[in-house]
């Protein structure tokens, strides 16, 4: 069997944004669904995910458990397993498979928690990594190299969970890019249940006047943890002075957050930063 040594290879991860995506997806390799969200049946849960490719060549993959956080903004970052993990709980049928080209199969997963979990959410992943081939091995016995992984998770809800999440007015917040005005609010879950929520706002004039209004994407705040919530604004507002007011709901028990800011819309933006080259 080959052997991956993570000390000798960078990994780069290729992950769904967290309860948004249909299918987590990286160059030839699709994965569907991106994300689950399930819920513990007498401590037992179970499912599958279709691994597609449409690559010219067979590819040989291995599915691992992994943990995983969400940084601030709502990427998913591989991290060590704690007391939310389902890693290693996951049992995994096959661990390794050959995919053939432009073919699919199904990757069942199975996870049994203790009955002496306490309610609440819990998550993990699976980790979908091509092995490498023997010449690929080689190579890394002499430089690093990037293998690119697919990460499909998965949020397991048990018993009663608590929801309890707040917005932080003062740390709203608008940031100018060279691609438009970007408004931020910084949302808390102090539960012991992730929030799945989605928000709608609104852009009104100096007279109270609704200028545009939209739906914010959908995402999720793990418990015990802090999200800065953005809306990306078009360039096509013209330059002035603007507030911003959002409602988020939450899809786990209908409750709301509002906040408003009170930003401004550059006549010009700043231009995009220069690729480096690389030699």
């Amino acid at each position: 069997m080959t052997r991956i040594n993570r000390m000798t290879w960078i990994w780069t991860v290729a992950a769904a944004t967290m309860l948004l995506a249909a299918g987590s997806a990286l160059g030839s390799l699709r994965v569907s669904p991106g994300v689950v969200e399930t819920r513990f049946e007498h401590g037992r849960t179970s499912g599958s995910f279709t691994v597609t490719s449409t690559d010219a060549k067979t590819q040989r993959l291995r599915v691992l458990p992994v943990h995983f956080t969400l940084s601030v903004d709502g990427k998913v970052m591989i991290a060590p397993v704690d007391s939310s993990s389902l890693a290693e709980w996951i049992k995994i049928t096959p661990r390794e498979f050959t995919l053939e080209p432009n073919s699919e199969r199904q990757v069942r997963y199975a996870i049994v928690a203790p009955d002496s979990m306490p309610d609440g959410s819990y998550w993990g992943a699976l980790e979908f990594v091509p092995l490498p081939s023997h010449q690929d091995s080689l190579t890394a016995m002499s430089s690093l190299k990037a293998i690119a992984v697919v990460v499909a998770p998965i949020v397991a809800d048990k018993g009663r969970p608590t929801y309890v999440w707040n917005l932080d007015p003062d740390s709203m917040r608008s940031v100018v890019t060279p691609d438009g005005v970007v408004l931020l609010a910084k949302v808390e879950n102090g539960g012991t249940g992730r929030i799945a929520q989605k928000g709608r706002y609104e852009i009104r004039d100096s007279g109270g006047g609704v200028i545009t209004s939209g739906e914010t994407d959908r995402g999720s705040i793990l418990p015990h943890s802090v999200r800065f919530l953005k809306t990306a604004l078009p360039k096509t507002l013209a330059a002035g002075s603007y507030e911003y007011v959002v409602t988020y709901t939450s899809e786990m028990d209908g409750s709301k957050l509002t906040g408003s800011l009170r930003f401004d819309i550059p006549s010009t933006y700043p231009d995009p930063p220069e690729r480096k080259q690389h030699r």
